[in-house]
């Protein structure tokens, strides 16, 4: 995975290469400061996989950035570690094509996830900002029995505790510790979720966590 990363507090950059590159599949193959030096970079080596980049940069920032990046590297992919939370700036990002959304108070596990979720070609948002998007439009809905829905999913009691504590906005390490299990155990049931829910990605998951009234 050849990463570019991109976010104007070095702190933040160096901390982010030191983690990423303990792993034995990513390659940083450039950081910058601003959208501006993100261009540069791809157009002396547009061989990129992932853009990890701010939302708030100086000069060109994330919004500005993701129209460019969809126009001139559409191959990309790029994947937002940002503060800023709002649904309007979010959901614009997305429609121009991000692939994924974190806030920065993310786990580095969460950020692994996100980052090998997108490569398989997927989307990625969050737990904690899938719940509360989805919990701010949440719909009137008919009673449906969650238990006969979960007999029809084959959900194990375990994968519901780690359901319940994903909507609620846990890390990884969270639940982990909640409920006396390996990280790896942990990310084993979140995948295993998507699949028996037939869910892309973890806005979906929520919602049809709260249609099936699975959730409170």
């Amino acid at each position: 995975m050849r990463i570019i990363l991109a976010d104007d507090h070095r702190v933040v950059r160096n901390g982010l290469k030191l983690l990423l590159e303990t792993q034995p599949n990513v390659q940083i193959i450039g950081e910058a400061t601003n959208g501006e030096e993100v261009l540069a970079i791809l157009e002396d080596n547009a061989n990129v996989d992932v853009l990890l980049t701010d939302m708030n940069m100086h000069g060109v920032g994330g919004k500005e950035l993701m129209s460019t990046m969809a126009e001139r590297y559409p191959n990309v992919k790029v994947a937002f570690l940002s503060m800023v939370d709002s649904e309007i700036e979010i959901k614009a990002v997305f429609d121009l094509g991000a692939k994924a959304y974190l806030l920065k108070n993310a786990d580095y596990d969460e950020l692994l996830f996100a980052l090998g979720h997108i490569m398989k070609g997927h989307t990625y948002l969050s737990s904690e900002l899938s719940f509360r998007l989805l919990m701010s439009n949440r719909p009137t809905v008919s009673k449906i029995d969650a238990k006969q829905v979960l007999q029809e999913l084959d959900l194990s009691g375990r994968e519901f505790d780690v359901l319940q504590l994903l909507v609620d906005g846990h890390t990884t390490k969270e639940i982990a510790d909640k409920l006396f299990i390996s990280k790896r155990t942990v990310e084993g049931h979140r995948q295993k979720l998507l699949e028996k829910t037939n869910s892309k990605n973890y806005v979906e998951l929520i919602r049809f966590s709260i249609d099936k009234q699975l959730i409170a």
